[in-house]
């Protein structure tokens, strides 16, 4: 993020502060500028390895040093109009909400792993048992195609017994 964009944001913070006799209509202004300085830095520490001149360093380190007397001026504004401590109350709110976020994001990423493994165990589970079930057909099955070849031959044994015996007799089926 562009220094200078901070630098006009801590100014029109600034005179927001000046004009506004509630803290809420400054609230947009300091969330912009605390979202913008956080941009600043991702953005300074992903380029800490790029460019190196002399130039660029200087215009780097000068801008970084207005923005952080501006914002320590914006702090002071701060406090004169709404009372000493209300920029240290305000960050120490923000940083501790920035924890309380990243603690729910933790938990809810543990939370979501213990619901997969759970799901995943459900499944497995299932899994076996629809396995056993089919195994449990397949030796039914075999079992009962036993039987009938079985019954089969049995009863193809007792009708060429019948049929020698009637055949014996003299009458044919």
């Amino acid at each position: 993020m562009d220094p200078i964009t901070i630098g006009a944001a801590l100014v029109g913070a600034k005179k927001l502060i000046e004009m506004s006799s509630d803290i809420k209509d400054v609230a947009s202004a300091l969330d912009n500028i605390f979202s913008l300085t956080k941009k600043a830095e991702k953005a300074k520490k992903a380029a800490a390895a790029g460019d190196s001149s002399y130039k660029s360093v200087i215009a780097d380190v000068v801008t970084e040093r207005n923005n952080q007397t501006l914002l320590r001026n914006l702090s002071i504004d701060v406090d004169d109009k709404y009372g000493f401590g209300t920029w240290a109350a305000i960050q120490a709110e923000h940083d501790r909400r920035i924890v309380v976020d990243e603690e729910n994001k933790i938990k809810a990423t543990k939370e979501l792993r213990a619901k997969r493994k759970a799901d995943k165990e459900f499944w497995d589970k299932v899994l076996y048992w629809v396995g056993e079930f089919g195994k449990l057909l397949l030796v039914l099955g075999f079992r009962e195609l036993l039987i009938c070849q079985t019954m089969k031959s049995v009863c193809t044994t007792k009708l060429f017994e019948k049929r020698s015996v009637l055949e014996k007799i003299g009458t044919t089926i």
